[in-house]
This record gives structure tokens, sequence and C-alpha cells, in this order.
């Protein structure tokens, strides 16, 4: 089984390493409480913005808060919520399976050009969490 991964680039947070170095053994742990505070409600509001919406009458993923967000050390596990669905009967829960492998323009959207939602929702995301990160470092060093 494939994944999606990206890892945020370092480009543009000199000011975030240059706190991280005057504190080295503070900055870890306020980078991680930051992370597991802001940085989840930041990714957790603006990613879905760019996720795509079809003209059809029915739940979707940018309406349904459609990802968990998990923090690991210094960094931040983003992976699409399962769907359940109610027949009254027992189903496998299923989820939104365009989110799983959003370069892959899986579903309606296969014989077209990928949208790269997930990756621009993040690009849009990272500057607003490294202004939260240099704050908390701020507060606290």
């Amino acid at each position: 089984m494939g994944a999606n991964q990206w890892e945020m680039s370092m480009t543009g947070m000199e000011q975030v390493i240059k706190r991280m170095a005057e504190s080295p053994h503070k900055s870890e742990q306020i980078i991680n409480n930051v992370l597991n505070t802001t940085g989840k409600q930041l990714v957790s509001k603006r990613m879905p913005i760019d996720i795509p919406v079809s003209k059809k009458s029915k739940r979707h993923a940018r309406n349904s808060n459609p990802y968990n967000v998990k923090t690991t050390n210094l960094g931040l596990i983003i992976k699409p919520k399962g769907k359940s669905v109610d027949t009254g009967r027992p189903q496998p829960k299923t989820g939104f399976n365009y989110l799983k492998f959003p370069d892959l323009g899986i579903g309606t959207s296969s014989s077209k050009q990928p949208k790269n939602f997930m990756l621009k929702g993040l690009e849009k995301t990272v500057p607003e969490i490294s202004i939260e990160l240099l704050r908390g470092l701020e507060k606290n060093i």
C-alpha cells in the first residue's frame, strides 16, 4: 500500500530556526505543543478549503471535517477519515476515496489531471503554522 507524503520546507523559517537555537532544550517541547494545539486546528480548518465539490446532492468531504490530524514528534500526520453509511445494518467504513491518494485523481476525475488539493492546502497552511511556531517560541523562551 502506498501513501502520499509531503514535508514542510524549512525555507522562510530562518527566524523559527534561530529561536530554536536560543533554547534547544525547550524548543522541541514548545514546537510539539504548538503543533498539537494550533497546528492541528489550522490544518483541520484550512486544508479542506481546496477540496473539489461535485454538483451532486450528497455529503462532500469539504464540508465533513474529512481529516484525522495526529501529532508526532515535531510533525503532523494528516489522514482522511472514514465515512460511515447508515443503512440500519452493519457495513464497513467507507471514506472519501479520492482523499486517500489525491495525486492519482481517483473517482470520476480518473481521466483528468489531479488537482493536488491536499498539497495546495498544505502550502497555504505552512506559513500560518510557522507564524504560530515563532509566536510560541518567542513567548516561552
